[in-house]
């Protein structure tokens, strides 16, 4: 018990991104929460685009 302990304290292991459901429910949702990620990182590098010339 103490070394999964301690491995999970050192980050050698790691469930929570290990762990996949395998249900298409949870999938749908996944892609529906990962798109709307990725339209927030291209709205964050549109803005600093913005902001870096603004500056210039």
């Amino acid at each position: 018990m103490k070394s999964i302990l301690s491995d999970l304290y050192e980050g050698k292991i790691f469930p929570a991104e290990q762990y996949s459901p395998r249900s298409k429910e949870y999938r749908k949702i996944h892609q529906r929460n990962y798109k709307h990620y990725d339209n927030f990182i291209e709205t964050l590098k549109v803005r600093t685009a913005i902001n870096n010339l603004s500056k210039s």
